[in-house]
């Protein structure tokens, strides 16, 4: 394992760790608040962050061992987010929490088992051209920051 690589796995376990205290914490009203930017309930959020992180686990090893990835448009993206919202309204704390426990461990060791060779392989996707790494840092760490913010916001 490299330095990179340690580092990146480092930053994705410490923001889905931050999001997993956060949910812990969280109150049954403040469970069911609507988020301001996803529309969806901070269950429903949640959730779809910790459902997210296996599927991008397997799309970063794919992305690194030089597979190619399938056809995926915003389109397609969208349509599978509003099918989880609908499948995951009554998702519970302890169930999301769990999924999100187990989807850390796998993240962190698809990440920590990448040389530095294949962080720097490339796919395209629906964002445009991305590194394995820009995948880690972007998605499967940034999108767990950007949710965070709106479950923070919900749950004031």
């Amino acid at each position: 394992m490299s330095d990179k690589t340690e580092q990146l796995a480092s930053q994705f376990e410490e923001a889905n760790n931050d999001l997993l205290t956060l949910i812990s914490g969280l109150s049954d009203e403040q469970w069911k608040k609507a988020c301001p930017d996803e529309g969806w309930t901070v269950g429903v959020t949640a959730h779809h962050v910790a459902e997210s992180l296996g599927t991008l686990a397997g799309l970063v090893q794919g992305v690194a061992a030089g597979a190619p990835v399938p056809p995926l448009t915003m389109d397609m993206l969208n349509e599978g987010n509003a099918e989880h919202a609908v499948r995951a309204v009554g998702v519970t704390r302890d169930e999301t929490a769990d999924l999100l426990r187990g989807n850390i461990s796998t993240g962190a060791a698809a990440i920590r088992g990448l040389t530095d060779e294949q962080l720097e392989k490339k796919a395209s996707l629906p964002m445009g051209e991305m590194t394995a790494a820009q995948i880690v840092e972007m998605i499967m760490t940034g999108h767990t920051q950007m949710h965070i913010g709106g479950i923070k916001a919900a749950a004031e």
